[in-house]
């Protein structure tokens, strides 16, 4: 998963209690989105994305 190194430093920074709450809302919208729109879920490499 490209974003794990990001998101495991932000959540396991001590006095990151924020930024915890940052992601998490951030990927709450992010699937909520995807669940209204019936966007599926596809993990693929994407070319010049690597």
């Amino acid at each position: 998963m490209k974003y794990r190194p990001v998101l495991t430093s932000v959540l396991f920074v001590e006095g990151s209690s924020s930024r915890r709450v940052a992601v998490a809302r951030k990927l709450a919208v992010l699937l909520h989105r995807m669940w209204i729109d019936g966007t599926e879920f596809r993990q693929e490499i994407v070319e010049g994305m690597t």
